[in-house]
């Protein structure tokens, strides 16, 4: 695992944590790297979806990444956030807690709201 680690780290322009200088903290992983990796997502320490995505969308923009909330009903009927981000080669990718991995969009079986645009305006999803 770590060969795969410190080979996608450095594909993204980012050190290996064996490679960093003593007491130098490793940047969160972007989102390309949270998918090449198959991090798991359930570690997060907020069950509630809307801390989650907060938690989550600073972690990305941290990372350089351009994270978008949106909303969506579970289904069960219930509002449920997430965050997605845009990705040229496989979609729009969504964070959410309730899964422990990143997962496309078209992939879950949620009935979508609204999402942010780029300008941060929420707009209907049709």
């Amino acid at each position: 695992m770590m060969c795969r680690l410190a080979l996608v780290l450095a594909l993204a322009g980012c050190a290996a944590p064996d490679m960093m200088p003593a007491g130098e903290a490793m940047a969160p992983p972007s989102a390309a790297i949270w998918w090449a990796l198959g991090l798991r997502y359930d570690a997060h320490p907020y069950p509630d979806c809307n801390d989650a995505a907060q938690a989550t969308a600073a972690l990305l923009r941290e990372a350089g990444d351009a994270p978008r909330f949106a909303v969506a009903f579970t289904e069960t009927g219930e509002g449920h956030m997430v965050v997605t981000i845009d990705d040229p080669l496989r979609g729009t990718i969504v964070f959410d807690n309730r899964y422990p991995h990143p997962r496309p969009w078209r992939d879950l079986p949620y009935r979508w709201a609204e999402r942010e645009d780029a300008s941060g305006q929420w707009r209907a999803v049709p």
